[in-house]
């Protein structure tokens, strides 16, 4: 199976191991310039108030404490690190939620100043391909990029700039 980049274009070929980790429907990208380039495809912002005001609708947001953010994976971390450090752009982390007839979704990652969210996820299980393709029934305005494992070695290989754990 090959999968098309939806910013340059290159196929990849997907192998039967590693089908579990993707979702054939969702744009896929395929390197870290990629990602960079999807989030810088979509418009910047120039103000917060209209992003609540346009997208944010039947959302909830939860409350953030200061401090250092726990991920809940090594591999959001590397994403997280990829984001602020690499591209330079500031990001929330589990921020906003979306109510959805069948229960919650919460995003991974919310970049503020493009209006987009990231979603990083290992194996697909079919309640989180429900989960997504309800989101996306129910959301079609929101743009997400789901990030799926089979990326990971490109975010694993960034440089050991700031002390991450090489967990492989």
């Amino acid at each position: 199976m090959f999968l098309g980049c939806c910013i340059c274009g290159k196929m990849t070929e997907i192998s039967k191991a590693n089908k579990k980790y993707i979702i054939e429907s969702e744009e896929f990208t395929c390197s870290l310039n990629c990602v960079k380039g999807w989030i810088k495809s979509n418009d910047k912002y120039d103000s917060v108030g209209k992003v609540a005001s346009e997208m944010l609708h039947n959302v909830y947001a939860y409350p953030r404490h200061s401090g250092s953010i726990r991920y809940r994976s090594e591999y959001e971390n590397r994403v997280a690190y990829f984001v602020s450090n690499i591209l330079d752009i500031t990001f929330g982390y589990e921020m906003h939620g979306f109510n959805l007839s069948t229960g919650t979704y919460t995003p991974d990652f919310w970049l503020r100043d493009f209006n987009v969210f990231f979603e990083v996820k290992g194996i697909i299980t079919v309640g989180w391909r429900k989960k997504l393709k309800r989101f996306r029934e129910e959301y079609p305005e929101v743009k997400l990029l789901f990030i799926p494992w089979i990326l990971k070695d490109k975010f694993y290989n960034l440089p050991n700039l700031c002390g991450l754990r090489d967990v492989r």
